[in-house]
């Protein structure tokens, strides 16, 4: 099974820098939240594309926590066992919380506890980018529902715009076909 090695490099105000097996990746947070108010149609399309890749992101994250905590608890059993067996073949007694104690303090272990730590926060962290996007969906179909009624109430329709310049359009193209037409006579 593959599970791609993912962690977090950098987190900043300004951008937060994946390492994917060794390929970064730049998160970069105005690109992701800012709003072009200007051209809400790309905004919405570049919007969709930027989610889909966090989302994409996210999964691959989970997955990788989800890999990690197998092997932190692959590590514990493994730990717990070998110490067992050494004090049984010492003869010296012991109590589950010592077990527990010796197998929390297992090199092995611990670094399997950090990579579970690490899987974790990033995991958290996508999901907490893929929350403020979807924030952001709804505040771009908000902008563009207050931009339709605005429209509306000016009597700018963009539909009747269009329509306007394609007869205007027309028109021209009429003007210049019955001039041509009458140079040729």
């Amino acid at each position: 099974m593959y599970n791609p090695i993912m962690n977090v490099r950098e987190v900043n105000d300004e951008m937060v820098v994946l390492d994917i097996e060794g390929k970064l990746e730049v998160l970069s947070i105005p690109s992701l939240f800012n709003i072009n108010e200007a051209n809400l149609t790309a905004e919405m399309a570049s919007h969709s594309a930027r989610f889909a890749r966090v989302a994409t992101l996210c999964a691959m994250a989970e997955r990788y926590q989800s890999f990690c905590k197998q092997l932190m608890e692959i590590e514990y059993s493994e730990a717990d066992y070998k110490i067992r067996e050494e004090h049984k073949e010492s003869g010296t007694k012991f109590t589950e919380p010592s077990i527990k104690g010796e197998v929390t303090t297992d090199d092995l272990y611990i670094e399997k506890v950090k990579s579970y730590d690490d899987a974790s926060f990033t995991t958290s962290l996508l999901k907490r980018l893929l929350d403020a996007m979807k924030v952001k969906a709804d505040m771009l179909i908000s902008i563009g529902a207050q931009l339709r009624s605005e429209m509306n109430m000016t009597g700018m329709n963009i539909r009747e715009y269009e329509s306007d310049t394609k007869l205007n359009e027309m028109k021209e193209d009429l003007k210049t076909y019955h001039k041509n037409k009458v140079q040729q006579v």
